[in-house]
């Protein structure tokens, strides 16, 4: 019994020091990629969590696409606003999320994939809950990152 916790203590310990490998060296490139990664992830967050439709909107390029676990896509930074101001409108949604890796390719555009869980309050007291996985392509504009594509994916 013993050496069954043991080993499960080792199993933990290799789990969190993965991890924190990964939050570390998020991008294949500098660690400057992966602050800002990391920056950039928590301020969508926090305008998510604020619900300040007009702050969050500005993480996304004018000709921003957003695909839905349902596979509808929205276009353009017009349609996002609107989008999750609606969004906005008919709930009390909170974001959590994990960035976990990310890629640095040839043309400068960081792919960014990680897992969110969002739960929202309906007015009736009951809590719907929508978790999965993301992946973003960032660019950089004027020295910050903007999220050109993003793609979610539904937990199974």
């Amino acid at each position: 019994m013993k050496l069954l916790s043991s080993f499960f203590s080792l199993v933990c310990l290799i789990a969190l020091g993965t991890s924190s490998i990964i939050a570390q060296t998020a991008v294949g490139a500098s660690g400057t990629d992966a602050d800002q990664i990391t920056n950039f992830t928590r301020s969508y967050e926090d305008a998510y969590n604020r619900a300040d439709f007009k702050a969050l909107v500005k993480h996304f390029t004018a000709d921003a696409e957003r695909a839905s676990t349902d596979g509808t896509a929205i276009s353009g930074s017009d349609n996002l606003e609107s989008h999750y101001a609606e969004a906005f409108k008919t709930g009390n949604w909170k974001l959590i999320l994990r960035a976990e890796s990310s890629t640095k390719l040839a043309d400068g555009t960081i792919v960014s994939n990680g897992s969110y869980k969002a739960t929202n309050t309906n007015a009736d007291g009951t809590t719907e809950v929508r978790s999965g996985t993301y992946r973003n392509e960032l660019v950089r504009k004027d020295r910050q990152l903007l999220i050109r594509r993003m793609k979610l994916f539904a937990s199974l």
